[in-house]
């Protein structure tokens, strides 16, 4: 398990940062506060643990970037360059980055990944534009990573279940069966609502039509005609509990999870996320929504678990950013409440009173 990850130099972060991680992370706050940069680090560290010489952003983040050279802090300081290191159960990992080659599009990597303990933890990845609702989803090119817009996680299914491949009894539902498919179904729909699901797998085209149906559908209907609801959440759970298929150290990072979803909805993916948390899979969450936190912290409270439970909260003072963590009692209160976390619909109910007033 990744303990904690500092960055310096890095976008937004030119003095040195250190955050803690626990099985459960929840970063939340502000916009442009650093939040998605700290997800990207640990991606880019993770990337530099496979390389000798050079990374190419381009490769690592699901978006282009544009300037390689935008990456670094633009009040870095010290040398100009880019320093992300993590502390593991394992040991400890480093390394440094300055720009490289004649149109600076490039990282040169200084340290060597032989020099470092074991490889940090798998990641599974979901970034905030996961793939909306398709008639057709292809393949990808993983058979047990998700891909970072989701778009092959029926494959990913289809390929659990020609493995059989078994959720632990923990995550088991009402002693129901273990297969993975079997379970995706029904956490999504404790989630979303009920539904069935069907899956039309063309081999020859390299696509996987899914179908669902619902209380209110008498025969099955395609992805399209559902929303979007259920084409962002159905990935987060297929790599949720294909997570815990897996031996070995896994780290689950999701982008907005509550994205398409009604507030109970949200709820429930923040109490499924804690789950998984607690088997064993290290999660690692970036959200705007006090629905996914208060889901998490009844599921942590009521299994006894809350110390496995961090939020960062990223803020901003006098044009500087702020960072600040937060703890969560065995009730599932938080050690803090600071400003602007969560309290808007606070200031709005009070502006409506005092129009009252008037």
């Amino acid at each position: 398990m990744v303990r904690q990850i500092s960055v310096e130099n890095f976008k937004c972060f030119s003095n040195e940062k250190t955050f803690r991680l626990a099985p459960l992370t929840i970063l939340s706050g502000l916009n442009g506060a650093g939040k998605s940069s700290l997800i990207q680090a640990l991606l880019m560290l993770k990337s530099s643990t496979s390389t000798r010489d050079n990374v190419v952003p381009d490769d690592i983040f699901p978006h282009k970037i544009g300037a390689i050279s935008q990456l670094i802090a633009q009040d870095f300081v010290g040398e100009r360059q880019i320093t992300l290191s993590a502390q593991t159960d394992k040991g400890d990992w480093s390394f440094s980055y300055k720009l490289s080659g004649s149109s600076k599009q490039r990282l040169k990597v200084i340290g060597d990944p032989q020099q470092c303990p074991d490889p940090l933890p798998t990641i599974q990845y979901l970034n905030a534009e996961r793939i909306g609702p398709r008639l057709n989803n292809g393949f990808g090119e993983s058979e047990q990573l998700i891909s970072p817009d989701g778009s092959n996680a029926a494959y990913l299914l289809n390929q659990a279940e020609q493995a059989g491949l078994l959720i632990p009894d923990d995550l088991r539902m009402k002693d129901e069966p273990q297969k993975l498919t079997y379970q995706v179904e029904k956490y999504l729909s404790a989630i979303v609502g009920l539904l069935e699901l069907g899956y039309d797998v063309d081999l020859d085209n390299a696509f996987i039509k899914t179908t669902m149906r619902t209380p209110i559908s008498s025969v099955p209907v395609t992805e399209p005609l559902t929303g979007f609801g259920f084409s962002y959440a159905f990935p987060i759970v297929v790599a949720g509990l294909l997570s815990t298929c897996h031996p070995g150290d896994t780290m689950l990072i999701i982008e907005n999870p509550e994205a398409h979803l009604h507030p109970s909805a949200q709820s429930n993916m923040g109490k499924f996320l804690a789950l998984i948390a607690g088997c064993g899979v290290q999660v690692l969450i970036e959200t705007h929504s006090e629905h996914i936190i208060d889901g998490a912290r009844l599921q942590m409270a009521s299994e006894g678990k809350t110390e496995q439970l961090l939020i960062h909260f990223f803020g901003q003072s006098e044009r500087c950013l702020t960072t600040r963590e937060l703890t969560v009692n065995e009730k599932g209160e938080l050690s803090s409440w600071p400003k602007g976390f969560f309290d808007q619909k606070q200031q709005d109910l009070r502006a409506l009173l005092e129009m009252g007033r008037k």
